[in-house]
């Protein structure tokens, strides 16, 4: 009795020492083992510091992970994200992009948009200005002070309203308003060059043709921007082409040096050359990638090639001429022209490997994002998508 007592007396406290918490059960067959839940929120905290771009804490958070971790395939995938935190907190050092979001690729693409709005209007106004002259020649108002001033006033308000309001909600890229104003200039000098060989003898004709050039360049160049969308790289190298068209013609004559030739016929063919240069680098810019800074370079280098190529030729032959001048008019005109394309091709050249246009390098960058995923349901890992 005294024992059945004593065992009904213990039996609370034999029952009091049991677990209060039921052991783990197994994992079911076939399942993924679970990991550690403490390692799995330092894994968490980790890639949360890598998106928010804190390198320094991912990398120690990973590296934490990967030497903790009971599962392989949690050091794995932590191992390789703390490499990856380690390349892209040294690309940052480097001074490149690590990452480049959409928002700020879509901003700048609307801002491309409408920049050149400002250069269009400028050049719009010069142009107005440039027609109220005109006005006061054609009205012939010359001795009129008051009245001169009322036109030219008049006529570059109008011009500068007229582009302002008339340009709102347009798009007007920087490309686009480079190659008006381009257009604006090789209409004034083909109408320059022309007008004498036309027959405009007199003040009125001449400014009047003129003003058309200016105007029908200016007509022409936007229609054709508006339809292609240039760079300001491929306006400026239609600009060096346009350049080397005169001059082929302008030294061309100088090294052939034809007999019987008037006046009027040199600035027919010194107009032909310069739009067969425009037409040129019209060609040659289709597709281009170049950058400004690029197409600026290589007109600077057609410059100093050409006065590289003259400084040559009036070396080689003194400052005095032969009796008749012709030898020394060759060779002077001769190297000039090798000099002038030569620095063109050569900058061209030595350029080759420069950054191409912003406008290419965002279309062609690859996008790259790193995504996290979960290996068998369980286990963490992550994916890298994009373009490469």
């Amino acid at each position: 009795m005294v024992s059945l007592a004593l065992m009904i007396l213990g039996a609370p406290a034999w029952t009091w020492a049991q677990p209060s918490t039921p052991p783990t059960p197994a994992p079911a067959p076939g399942a993924a083992p679970a990991e550690d839940p403490g390692v799995q929120a330092e894994y968490d905290k980790a890639f949360s510091a890598l998106v928010a771009v804190d390198y320094d804490a991912a990398i120690a958070g990973m590296n934490r992970v990967a030497q903790s971790a009971r599962l392989a395939t949690t050091r794995a995938t932590a191992s390789e994200l703390a490499r990856l935190g380690g390349e892209l907190k040294a690309k940052t050092s480097a001074g490149g992009p690590a990452t480049k979001t959409s928002v700020v690729t879509e901003r700048e693409r609307q801002e491309d948009l409408t920049a050149g709005r400002t250069t269009f209007i400028s050049t719009t106004t010069i142009a107005s200005l440039y027609a109220g002259v005109v006005l006061i020649d054609l009205l012939d108002q010359g001795d009129d002070f008051r009245a001169s001033v009322g036109i030219i006033t008049g006529a570059t308000a109008l011009g500068f309203l007229g582009s302002f309001y008339g340009s709102r909600d347009k798009t007007i890229t920087q490309g686009m308003a480079d190659t008006y104003s381009l257009g604006l200039g090789l209409g004034l000098g083909n109408a320059l060059l022309l007008a004498s060989p036309l027959g405009m003898d007199t003040s009125e004709k001449f400014q009047s043709f003129a003003l058309g050039g200016v105007v029908a360049g200016g007509v022409a160049s936007m229609l054709l921007a508006d339809n292609l969308r240039p760079s300001r790289a491929q306006a400026s190298v239609v600009g060096t082409t346009s350049t080397l068209g005169i001059a082929t013609v302008g030294l061309g004559l100088g090294i052939v040096q034809p007999n019987n030739i008037d006046a009027d016929t040199v600035l027919t063919l010194v107009a032909v050359g310069l739009d067969a240069g425009a037409g040129v680098g019209i060609y040659l810019s289709k597709g281009m990638t170049w950058s400004l800074s690029r197409a600026r370079r290589v007109s600077l280098g057609t410059f100093l090639g050409a006065l590289g190529g003259w400084a040559i030729g009036a070396l080689s032959t003194g400052a005095s001429f032969d009796s008749s001048g012709n030898r020394d008019t060759r060779i002077w005109a001769t190297s000039t022209l090798l000099g002038i394309w030569g620095g063109f091709a050569l900058t061209a050249h030595l350029t080759r490997n420069m950054a191409p246009d912003k406008s290419h390098m965002v279309a062609h960058e690859p996008q790259r994002m790193v995504l996290p995923t979960m290996i068998a349901g369980r286990a963490p890992g992550f994916a890298v998508a994009g373009s490469f």
